[in-house]
Protein backbone atom coordinates (compact mmCIF):
# COMPACT_ATOMS: atom_id res chain seq x y z
CA UNK A 1 0.00 0.00 0.00
CA UNK A 2 1.24 3.47 -0.58
CA UNK A 3 1.05 6.15 1.50
CA UNK A 4 2.16 9.64 0.64
CA UNK A 5 4.38 10.06 3.87
CA UNK A 6 6.65 7.16 3.17
CA UNK A 7 9.38 6.82 0.20
CA UNK A 8 8.43 2.90 -0.08
CA UNK A 9 5.01 1.28 0.07
CA UNK A 10 4.10 -0.71 3.15
CA UNK A 11 3.89 -4.63 2.18
CA UNK A 12 0.47 -6.22 3.89
CA UNK A 13 -0.14 -9.55 3.96
CA UNK A 14 -3.81 -10.75 5.06
CA UNK A 15 -3.43 -12.73 8.63
CA UNK A 16 -6.82 -14.80 8.36
CA UNK A 17 -9.85 -14.34 7.02
CA UNK A 18 -12.47 -16.53 8.91
CA UNK A 19 -14.03 -16.31 12.69
CA UNK A 20 -12.89 -19.80 13.29
CA UNK A 21 -9.29 -18.94 13.10
CA UNK A 22 -6.86 -19.71 15.97
CA UNK A 23 -6.97 -17.46 18.53
CA UNK A 24 -3.32 -17.84 18.30
CA UNK A 25 -3.62 -15.89 14.62
CA UNK A 26 -6.15 -13.35 15.91
CA UNK A 27 -3.97 -12.36 18.99
CA UNK A 28 -0.84 -12.33 16.69
CA UNK A 29 -2.84 -9.79 14.20
CA UNK A 30 -4.38 -7.85 17.14
CA UNK A 31 -0.73 -7.26 18.67
CA UNK A 32 0.47 -6.15 14.96
CA UNK A 33 -2.91 -4.29 14.21
CA UNK A 34 -0.93 -0.73 14.47
CA UNK A 35 1.51 -1.63 11.56
CA UNK A 36 -2.02 -1.46 9.86
CA UNK A 37 -2.15 2.00 10.56
CA UNK A 38 -1.17 4.69 8.35
CA UNK A 39 -2.34 8.20 9.67
CA UNK A 40 -5.97 8.08 10.41
CA UNK A 41 -6.60 5.26 8.37
CA UNK A 42 -6.32 1.98 8.85
CA UNK A 43 -6.30 -1.60 6.76
CA UNK A 44 -7.87 -4.56 7.50
CA UNK A 45 -7.76 -7.35 4.10
CA UNK A 46 -10.92 -9.04 3.74
CA UNK A 47 -12.12 -11.76 6.55
CA UNK A 48 -9.51 -9.38 8.91
CA UNK A 49 -12.74 -8.11 9.99
CA UNK A 50 -14.07 -10.94 11.89
CA UNK A 51 -11.74 -10.33 14.61
CA UNK A 52 -15.03 -9.27 16.15
CA UNK A 53 -18.07 -12.14 16.42
CA UNK A 54 -21.50 -12.09 16.66
CA UNK A 55 -23.31 -13.99 19.35
CA UNK A 56 -25.87 -16.26 17.47
CA UNK A 57 -29.03 -16.18 19.46
CA UNK A 58 -28.86 -12.11 20.02
CA UNK A 59 -26.84 -10.82 17.36
CA UNK A 60 -24.96 -9.10 19.83
CA UNK A 61 -20.97 -8.21 19.11
CA UNK A 62 -18.36 -9.60 20.77
CA UNK A 63 -14.90 -8.23 20.51
CA UNK A 64 -12.84 -10.41 22.89
CA UNK A 65 -9.85 -8.84 22.01
CA UNK A 66 -10.59 -5.45 22.49
CA UNK A 67 -9.82 -4.44 18.96
CA UNK A 68 -12.74 -1.40 18.56
CA UNK A 69 -10.63 0.16 21.86
CA UNK A 70 -7.48 -0.02 20.48
CA UNK A 71 -8.98 1.58 17.03
CA UNK A 72 -10.09 4.32 19.42
CA UNK A 73 -6.88 4.42 21.33
CA UNK A 74 -4.87 5.19 17.47
CA UNK A 75 -7.23 7.48 16.28
CA UNK A 76 -8.27 5.30 13.68
CA UNK A 77 -10.92 7.83 11.89
CA UNK A 78 -11.27 5.13 8.54
CA UNK A 79 -10.83 1.44 7.93
CA UNK A 80 -10.13 0.19 4.60
CA UNK A 81 -11.27 -3.21 3.97
CA UNK A 82 -10.70 -4.45 0.81
CA UNK A 83 -12.08 -7.53 0.20
CA UNK A 84 -11.49 -10.63 -2.86
CA UNK A 85 -14.85 -11.49 -3.50
CA UNK A 86 -18.48 -10.72 -1.80
CA UNK A 87 -19.01 -11.99 1.89
CA UNK A 88 -22.75 -12.93 1.69
CA UNK A 89 -23.15 -13.85 5.17
CA UNK A 90 -25.50 -11.70 7.01
CA UNK A 91 -22.92 -11.38 9.81
CA UNK A 92 -20.43 -9.66 7.46
CA UNK A 93 -22.72 -6.08 7.80
CA UNK A 94 -22.93 -6.64 11.66
CA UNK A 95 -19.29 -7.05 12.01
CA UNK A 96 -18.50 -4.07 9.55
CA UNK A 97 -21.35 -1.76 11.54
CA UNK A 98 -19.50 -2.65 14.63
CA UNK A 99 -16.51 -1.92 13.59
CA UNK A 100 -17.53 1.96 12.36
CA UNK A 101 -18.64 3.96 15.22
CA UNK A 102 -17.95 6.70 17.43
CA UNK A 103 -17.54 8.51 14.22
CA UNK A 104 -15.47 6.10 12.82
CA UNK A 105 -16.19 5.11 8.68
CA UNK A 106 -15.14 1.84 6.86
CA UNK A 107 -15.42 0.73 3.72
CA UNK A 108 -15.40 -2.16 2.26
CA UNK A 109 -14.71 -2.58 -1.67
CA UNK A 110 -14.82 -6.04 -3.87
CA UNK A 111 -14.41 -7.73 -6.80
CA UNK A 112 -17.68 -7.37 -9.01
CA UNK A 113 -19.12 -10.72 -10.77
CA UNK A 114 -17.05 -12.96 -8.95
CA UNK A 115 -20.08 -14.85 -7.26
CA UNK A 116 -23.85 -15.61 -8.33
CA UNK A 117 -25.03 -14.08 -5.05
CA UNK A 118 -23.64 -11.08 -4.46
CA UNK A 119 -24.46 -7.48 -4.03
CA UNK A 120 -25.49 -5.05 -6.87
CA UNK A 121 -22.72 -2.38 -5.63
CA UNK A 122 -19.33 -3.55 -5.18
CA UNK A 123 -18.68 -1.62 -2.34
CA UNK A 124 -20.35 -0.81 1.17
CA UNK A 125 -19.48 1.75 3.67
CA UNK A 126 -20.16 2.57 7.20
CA UNK A 127 -20.40 4.94 9.20
CA UNK A 128 -21.19 5.50 13.41
CA UNK A 129 -23.23 2.12 13.11
CA UNK A 130 -25.02 2.32 10.22
CA UNK A 131 -24.57 1.44 6.44
CA UNK A 132 -24.49 4.73 4.49
CA UNK A 133 -23.41 2.87 0.79
CA UNK A 134 -25.87 5.09 -0.28
CA UNK A 135 -23.23 8.33 -0.08
CA UNK A 136 -21.18 6.74 -2.20
CA UNK A 137 -21.46 8.12 -5.84
CA UNK A 138 -20.29 5.97 -9.03
CA UNK A 139 -18.81 7.26 -11.68
CA UNK A 140 -19.25 7.02 -15.27
CA UNK A 141 -16.96 3.93 -16.71
CA UNK A 142 -13.61 5.62 -16.88
CA UNK A 143 -12.69 2.95 -19.90
CA UNK A 144 -16.08 2.60 -21.62
CA UNK A 145 -14.47 -0.57 -23.60
CA UNK A 146 -13.63 -2.28 -20.20
CA UNK A 147 -16.40 -1.87 -17.95
CA UNK A 148 -16.41 -3.82 -15.23
CA UNK A 149 -14.07 -0.89 -14.09
CA UNK A 150 -16.22 0.89 -11.63
CA UNK A 151 -15.67 3.99 -9.65
CA UNK A 152 -17.20 5.18 -6.56
CA UNK A 153 -16.83 8.67 -5.01
CA UNK A 154 -17.48 8.77 -1.02
CA UNK A 155 -17.18 11.85 1.32
CA UNK A 156 -15.62 11.18 4.43
CA UNK A 157 -15.86 14.58 6.15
Amino acid sequence: MWSREASKPAELAQYFGMSNASKKVKQEFVERLEERQFGPTLVMICGETNIVRTKRDSGRIIDEFGVRRRLRDFGTELILNPVHTYMRRYEMEKKRRALAVSGRWLVSVWNAGMSPSEAALPWGAYYRGRDVSNKIEELDSPIPEQPGIRIGILKVE
